[in-house]
């Protein structure tokens, strides 16, 4: 999550430190925010690919109002 006061500069530094520190469980997290509307069917594709044993999947939450 981005602070407001950020530098371009220290965000990416801190994207890239939080990639290496995943690419040595060989783990990338993913978070996506989609529109409400889409919110469905977002959750069938979830569905769909929750079959690969090589994904996870955290529970979809509401963020906002």
């Amino acid at each position: 999550m981005n602070h407001p006061k950020d530098t371009p500069a220290a965000v990416r530094v801190r994207q890239q430190r939080y990639r290496d520190r995943q690419a040595k469980d060989g783990l990338v997290q993913v978070q996506v925010f989609v529109p409400t509307a889409q919110v469905e069917k977002i959750r069938e594709i979830a569905v769909q690919m929750q079959d690969n044993p090589h994904l996870q999947f955290a529970p979809i939450q509401k963020i906002g109002d």
